[in-house]
């Protein structure tokens, strides 16, 4: 993986119309090729900071930078810059407006001017990234909620972007949609190289789909580094409003409250498997 930087802020600081500071002095830097994690509960500025990071939100103080350049917000430069940093909001019904799934996925690149072929062709291969192409003529607004975030996804990936911003991207579905689309996230970043965030209050999901995470709380970062590391922070989680994933709540458990002596932490049950079975082999060398 690439420790160079996609997107970083400066001192960011942005207030919502009514007064209301959504990020406070933000720093923070997006590694290229990675998946990052923005954690926090409602009103950590999860979802400010993706619209930050794609020109629709712009600060009142400090910078966003893509490349180490800053954003251009010109006509001009925020429509280069949303052909490379796409993103997806948390409703899709905020995102789809065409009257078919075709028509609302090849809305942008109709937009960029593209040779029909083009734009049939890009059209075509994010349907079939999505699994959506039985859908191609079937009306927006009869399509499940599932689907409709599936559709917004294309229409987004049809951009070909570097960046993937997501917000909110397993609410509102079930366990299993939520897996699938998390997993296909984490496909396509490892298939494509791409640069990918993800907003959510869900800190189970972190550990298995992303490298990094960013703990957010009231408009400011309190924690940024590998995931692996995160499980150290607890305070700074639960500050954030945030529990422990329940891996890592249950080990903490055993070692607090009932006096076992852990080669270790985790927060999966891959990791708890390595660390009982470590356990395990111990004891039985010992001949317990």
């Amino acid at each position: 993986m690439s420790s160079s930087s996609m997107l970083k802020t400066n001192g960011l600081r942005c207030v919502w119309p009514d007064g209301t500071v959504a990020l406070d002095g933000v720093d923070l830097s997006i590694r290229a090729g990675e998946v990052t994690a923005l954690l926090g509960g409602n009103g950590a500025g999860k979802s400010s900071l993706l619209l930050s990071f794609n020109g629709i939100f712009r600060p009142r103080a400090g910078r966003v930078l893509l490349r180490d350049e800053s954003l251009d917000y010109s006509a001009r430069g925020l429509k280069e810059l949303r052909q490379e940093v796409g993103i997806v909001f948390q409703n899709p019904d905020a995102q789809l407006f065409a009257s078919s799934v075709y028509e609302d996925i090849s809305f942008g690149l109709c937009n960029l001017g593209l040779p029909e072929p083009d734009v049939r062709r890009r059209v075509e291969a994010a349907m079939e990234l999505v699994s959506v192409e039985e859908l191609a003529r079937k009306p927006v607004h009869h399509l499940s909620f599932g689907q409709k975030k599936r559709v917004a996804l294309a229409g987004v990936l049809a951009m070909e972007p570097s960046v993937l911003l997501l917000d909110e991207p397993t609410a509102g579905l079930d366990p299993k949609g939520a897996d699938e689309v998390m997993r296909f996230i984490r496909d396509l970043q490892r298939s494509r190289g791409m640069t990918v965030v993800v907003a959510t209050h869900d800190i189970e999901m972190a550990p298995l789909f992303c490298d990094r995470a960013c703990v957010m709380d009231r408009g400011r970062v309190l924690f940024e580094d590998e995931i692996s590391v995160m499980v150290e922070q607890r305070d700074l989680v639960r500050q954030a409003g945030l529990r422990l994933p329940r891996i890592a709540h249950l080990l903490e458990i055993l070692v607090t409250k009932d006096g076992f002596t852990l080669p270790g932490t985790a927060m999966t049950i891959s990791g708890a498997r390595k660390i009982l079975k470590s356990m395990k082999e111990k004891w039985e060398s010992n001949g317990a």
